[in-house]
């Protein structure tokens, strides 16, 4: 077949420049391209020359589970809710526990075996991972294969259903660049791999390996993030020479949800939302648009699941695995985030692993985050609704709920009020 292509020249990225700098009257590359929190160059634009030889799709699944945040102060009445939006076309659950509650109540009538669950257990309850084992034990006997996960920040944590569970959303909403984030995420699984080593086989201990974390409202970087994580993750793991499974739970950030305007969090969660499924994550949680000001209504946890079923249903991004493979951009940024945040793991166990380097990381986080919130407040960067494009036609602005944001973790809108 005759190659069409074949009559046209090829353009240099030289020529593209000439050319460009012609058409901008004298505007040039360098001054089109701009730093970014990671300190990498961002391009105006890419060509073939700048990827990487061997680049591929970094996942093969299509569907996500759309998941749907519910909070936990009364497990009966938790349930109702959870039995009502999976009737509604949720496809996981994400339970965010106040404190005891119990299994068998909250999860009566939920089959587990055909759905996505995950706990957040209070900080106080350090029992619930003993409850969660003995309820499945129970309840489901001799079933490996559930998609039933613990979301914690401790290494120290013994798996659950045989996967190693770590929760990384903080990083994200206090602050930290991606490469810190991913740093820190493969630090701690290091850290769980290195303990189990010296106990068993780890192949026969660990059958999957889940991870949460945070996408926010930059698309590409966010989008990256997630296929940078599959890389880290799947070169670790090499080197302890085993081959679970790995299951990445996205959720929106909290760093960008305003209770100003509250609407327009929804456009943010779009954003967040499409980023995490285009890189890749196995489940995605959007949380409802006044996640911050209030128990969140009927209607916004209906806007929560419902922006995800458009993302499926109207923007089909279930038809295709790894929908930016190739793309000159986003392979250039995947590559420089896992290198990034590969040079920084290695620089975080050379000063002695998880534990040792805790308050140092602290520190790191700490001062990204002063800078992203100076950048809003200088108004170099926008926060639509927040310093910029206000609503002046609202004129009862609802206050934080107590326990948002929490303790740690830092909010644009909240910084600039």
């Amino acid at each position: 077949m005759e190659n069409l292509f074949a009559a046209f020249e090829t353009t240099s990225p030289e020529q593209w420049k000439a050319r460009l700098e012609k058409d901008l009257k004298g505007v040039t590359f360098e001054q089109l391209s701009r730093t970014d929190a990671n300190n990498f160059i961002i391009y105006p634009f890419y060509t073939r020359e700048d990827l990487a030889a061997g680049s591929s799709a970094l996942f093969r699944h299509t569907d996500w589970s759309i998941m749907q945040h519910i909070i936990v102060e009364d497990a009966g009445a938790a349930n109702t809710l959870a039995l009502a939006q999976l009737n509604d076309g949720v496809s996981g659950l994400a339970f965010q526990l106040s404190g005891p509650a119990d299994l068998s109540v909250l999860l009566e009538g939920v089959e587990l075996p055909y759905i996505t669950v995950v706990f957040e257990a209070a900080a106080d309850d350090t029992s619930f991972a003993d409850r969660l084992r003995a309820y499945l034990d129970t309840a489901y006997p001799g079933q490996t294969d559930l998609n039933v996960y613990i979301n914690t920040t401790s290494p120290d944590q013994q798996p659950v259903n045989r996967t190693l569970s770590i929760n990384a959303t903080g990083y994200n909403n206090r602050g930290a660049n991606s490469v810190t984030e991913l740093a820190a995420i493969a630090c701690n699984l290091n850290e769980q791999l290195h303990r189990l080593s010296a106990t068993g086989d780890l192949q026969a201990t660990v059958r999957k390996v889940y991870i949460s974390l945070a996408t926010d409202t930059l698309f590409y970087e966010q989008l990256s993030k997630l296929r940078a994580l599959r890389v880290i993750v799947h070169t670790l793991l090499q080197s302890y020479d085993i081959t679970p499974d790995v299951y990445i739970h996205a959720v929106t950030s909290h760093i960008y949800r305003s209770h100003i305007d509250m609407h327009s969090n929804m456009l943010r969660d779009t954003l967040s939302a499409m980023a995490a499924v285009a890189g890749g994550a196995d489940a995605v949680t959007v949380y409802p648009y006044d996640y911050a000001v209030r128990t969140p209504s009927g209607f916004s946890l209906r806007m929560a699941k419902n922006i995800q079923l458009l993302l499926r249903e109207e923007a089909y991004l279930h038809h295709i695995a790894d929908v930016s493979a190739g793309s000159y951009y986003i392979e250039t940024l995947t590559r420089q985030l896992a290198e990034g945040a590969w040079t920084l793991f290695r620089e975080l166990e050379q000063q002695g692993g998880w534990t040792a380097v805790q308050a140092g990381l602290d520190r790191l986080i700490t001062e990204q985050a002063d800078q992203l919130i100076l950048s809003y407040k200088e108004g170099k960067k926008v926060l639509i609704g927040a310093n910029k494009y206000k609503n002046n036609m609202e004129t009862e602005i609802p206050s934080f709920r107590p326990g948002f944001p929490a303790p740690h973790h830092i909010n644009i809108a909240q910084a600039l009020s």
